[in-house]
């Protein structure tokens, strides 16, 4: 199924549904930086689809690195029209895209970096529009709140399972 990116918003809004219709935008890849290793500085690999395990698995990039370290570098997203002839491509991630359009996204909570959200399209499908963008900002607006109430959870099970030791 195809969704053009201005059907999605009103279908969502109408609908009030999820931003899970960002999947029916013919998008080939999808890929999250996120996750326990993120920091200031470095954004590991975490869930992706369409992308080989063997080399996205164990990606880590930093702040300015590629498209995702340069959405987040700069805290905001970054349309790119074809991944391989973008000047600041990484050839290491550009050999293993598919030829063409890029968008990417970064996820914060309350202005903190959590992570980065990507899609990728062929090169024949229809480059990503300022629409689309504004839409994965809403899908990475909660995406990041809910990856900040995971941490929080895991902390507050941690610590839960800690005062349960102690009063054993």
């Amino acid at each position: 199924l195809f969704m053009t990116p201005t059907t999605a918003l009103a279908e969502r809004k109408a609908a009030k549904k999820s931003p899970v219709a960002l999947v029916k935008w013919g998008v080939v890849g999808t890929g999250t930086f996120a996750g326990t290793g993120t920091t200031h500085r470095q954004l590991p690999a975490g869930a992706y689809i369409g992308h080989d395990p063997a080399w996205f698995g164990g990606l880590r990039l930093r702040l300015g690195e590629g498209a995702v370290g340069t959405a987040a570098q700069r805290r905001s997203g970054l349309i790119i029209p074809d991944y391989r002839e973008w000047p600041n491509q990484l050839p290491a991630i550009a050999k293993h895209l598919p030829s063409g359009p890029v968008l990417v996204q970064p996820l914060l909570y309350q202005d903190r970096l959590v992570g980065a959200i990507t899609l990728t399209r062929r090169e024949a499908d229809p480059p990503f529009t300022d629409q689309d963008a504004e839409a994965l900002s809403l899908f990475a607006a909660q995406a990041a709140i809910a990856i900040e109430n995971a941490r929080l959870h895991a902390g507050v099970m941690a610590h839960a399972e800690q005062l349960a030791l102690l009063n054993t």
